[in-house]
Protein backbone atom coordinates (compact mmCIF):
# COMPACT_ATOMS: atom_id res chain seq x y z
CA UNK A 1 0.00 0.00 0.00
CA UNK A 2 1.12 3.34 -0.87
CA UNK A 3 -0.36 7.20 -0.14
CA UNK A 4 -1.65 8.58 -3.16
CA UNK A 5 -1.92 12.79 -3.26
CA UNK A 6 -4.34 13.63 -6.01
CA UNK A 7 -4.79 17.03 -6.87
CA UNK A 8 -6.22 16.93 -10.46
CA UNK A 9 -9.46 14.74 -11.83
CA UNK A 10 -8.81 11.87 -9.25
CA UNK A 11 -9.95 13.77 -6.69
CA UNK A 12 -12.76 12.88 -7.40
CA UNK A 13 -13.59 9.22 -5.62
CA UNK A 14 -16.01 8.36 -8.60
CA UNK A 15 -13.30 8.75 -10.81
CA UNK A 16 -10.93 7.65 -8.88
CA UNK A 17 -13.10 4.22 -8.13
CA UNK A 18 -14.36 3.58 -12.00
CA UNK A 19 -10.21 3.39 -12.69
CA UNK A 20 -8.73 1.47 -9.73
CA UNK A 21 -12.29 -0.88 -9.63
CA UNK A 22 -13.00 -0.86 -5.68
CA UNK A 23 -14.38 2.02 -3.11
CA UNK A 24 -12.10 4.05 -1.55
CA UNK A 25 -12.30 6.77 1.16
CA UNK A 26 -10.17 9.99 0.54
CA UNK A 27 -9.14 13.00 3.21
CA UNK A 28 -8.37 16.33 2.32
CA UNK A 29 -4.33 16.80 2.29
CA UNK A 30 -2.02 19.69 1.05
CA UNK A 31 1.42 20.03 -0.56
CA UNK A 32 2.90 22.94 0.81
CA UNK A 33 5.52 25.50 -2.02
CA UNK A 34 4.12 24.28 -4.95
CA UNK A 35 1.36 25.81 -6.98
CA UNK A 36 -1.32 24.62 -9.25
CA UNK A 37 -0.98 25.53 -12.81
CA UNK A 38 -2.89 23.79 -16.15
CA UNK A 39 -1.27 22.74 -19.35
CA UNK A 40 -0.83 20.69 -22.41
CA UNK A 41 0.34 17.18 -21.60
CA UNK A 42 2.56 15.07 -23.94
CA UNK A 43 0.13 14.47 -26.58
CA UNK A 44 -0.70 17.89 -27.04
CA UNK A 45 -4.30 17.53 -27.14
CA UNK A 46 -6.32 18.86 -23.82
CA UNK A 47 -4.94 20.42 -20.56
CA UNK A 48 -4.56 19.05 -17.91
CA UNK A 49 -3.48 20.03 -13.78
CA UNK A 50 0.20 20.36 -13.07
CA UNK A 51 2.38 21.40 -9.97
CA UNK A 52 5.19 23.90 -9.98
CA UNK A 53 7.52 24.71 -7.23
CA UNK A 54 6.66 27.97 -5.52
CA UNK A 55 7.30 28.82 -2.30
CA UNK A 56 4.82 29.88 0.00
CA UNK A 57 2.25 28.49 -2.24
CA UNK A 58 -0.14 25.38 -1.26
CA UNK A 59 -1.80 22.73 -3.43
CA UNK A 60 -5.04 20.99 -2.45
CA UNK A 61 -5.82 17.57 -3.26
CA UNK A 62 -7.07 14.21 -1.90
CA UNK A 63 -4.86 11.60 -0.30
CA UNK A 64 -5.70 7.96 -0.39
CA UNK A 65 -4.19 5.02 0.18
CA UNK A 66 -3.96 2.45 -2.86
CA UNK A 67 -1.96 -1.08 -3.72
CA UNK A 68 0.89 -1.72 -5.92
CA UNK A 69 -1.65 -2.79 -8.43
CA UNK A 70 -3.89 0.46 -8.62
CA UNK A 71 -0.96 2.11 -8.83
CA UNK A 72 0.60 0.61 -11.95
CA UNK A 73 -3.78 0.97 -13.24
CA UNK A 74 -3.31 4.64 -12.61
CA UNK A 75 0.19 5.13 -14.45
CA UNK A 76 -1.45 4.13 -17.28
CA UNK A 77 -4.16 7.02 -17.30
CA UNK A 78 -0.96 8.87 -16.61
CA UNK A 79 0.87 7.88 -19.54
CA UNK A 80 3.94 6.36 -17.37
CA UNK A 81 5.06 3.53 -19.42
CA UNK A 82 2.82 4.26 -22.80
CA UNK A 83 5.29 5.05 -26.30
CA UNK A 84 4.64 8.29 -27.61
CA UNK A 85 2.42 9.81 -23.94
CA UNK A 86 4.53 9.81 -21.01
CA UNK A 87 2.69 12.49 -19.70
CA UNK A 88 3.38 12.39 -16.35
CA UNK A 89 6.18 11.19 -13.71
CA UNK A 90 5.38 9.83 -10.51
CA UNK A 91 7.42 11.72 -7.92
CA UNK A 92 7.25 11.18 -4.13
CA UNK A 93 6.47 14.49 -1.95
CA UNK A 94 5.47 14.96 1.58
CA UNK A 95 1.97 15.67 2.15
CA UNK A 96 0.28 17.22 4.78
CA UNK A 97 -3.29 15.85 6.23
CA UNK A 98 -5.45 15.76 9.68
CA UNK A 99 -1.76 17.56 11.08
CA UNK A 100 0.25 14.57 10.24
CA UNK A 101 3.60 14.56 7.33
CA UNK A 102 2.67 11.55 4.70
CA UNK A 103 5.07 10.48 2.22
CA UNK A 104 3.05 10.39 -0.75
CA UNK A 105 3.30 9.76 -4.32
CA UNK A 106 2.25 12.49 -6.97
CA UNK A 107 2.11 12.69 -10.75
CA UNK A 108 3.62 16.08 -11.83
CA UNK A 109 4.15 16.40 -15.49
CA UNK A 110 7.62 15.55 -17.68
CA UNK A 111 7.41 18.79 -19.83
CA UNK A 112 6.20 21.94 -18.25
CA UNK A 113 4.50 24.33 -20.87
CA UNK A 114 2.58 27.79 -20.41
CA UNK A 115 -0.50 28.02 -19.31
CA UNK A 116 -3.83 26.43 -21.34
CA UNK A 117 -7.78 26.39 -20.02
CA UNK A 118 -8.28 22.73 -18.88
CA UNK A 119 -12.12 21.50 -20.31
CA UNK A 120 -15.12 22.42 -18.23
CA UNK A 121 -15.95 18.53 -17.84
CA UNK A 122 -12.38 18.01 -16.46
CA UNK A 123 -12.49 20.68 -13.86
CA UNK A 124 -15.96 19.45 -12.77
CA UNK A 125 -13.95 16.41 -11.72
CA UNK A 126 -12.01 18.43 -9.60
CA UNK A 127 -14.20 20.81 -8.10
CA UNK A 128 -16.52 18.20 -7.42
CA UNK A 129 -13.88 15.79 -5.71
CA UNK A 130 -12.96 19.09 -3.82
CA UNK A 131 -16.43 19.67 -2.61
CA UNK A 132 -17.08 15.72 -1.75
CA UNK A 133 -14.22 15.88 0.48
CA UNK A 134 -15.11 19.10 2.19
CA UNK A 135 -12.98 22.01 0.93
CA UNK A 136 -14.28 25.81 1.14
CA UNK A 137 -15.84 27.33 -1.46
CA UNK A 138 -13.13 29.75 -0.93
CA UNK A 139 -10.60 27.00 -2.04
CA UNK A 140 -13.04 25.64 -4.75
CA UNK A 141 -13.44 29.49 -6.22
CA UNK A 142 -9.57 29.41 -6.19
CA UNK A 143 -9.28 26.33 -8.01
CA UNK A 144 -11.48 27.83 -10.46
CA UNK A 145 -9.58 30.86 -10.95
CA UNK A 146 -6.72 29.43 -11.45
CA UNK A 147 -8.44 27.03 -14.83
CA UNK A 148 -9.33 30.09 -15.70
CA UNK A 149 -5.89 31.89 -16.20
Amino acid sequence: MAYYFAYGSNADTSRLENRIKRKIKGKRAELKDHVLHFSKDNTLTDAYADIVEKSGEIVYGVLYELTDKEIKTLDKFEGIGVKGDESYARKRMKVLCEGKTYDAFVYVMTIKRKFEQPKEQYLEHITKGFKEHGFSETIINKVKAIAKG
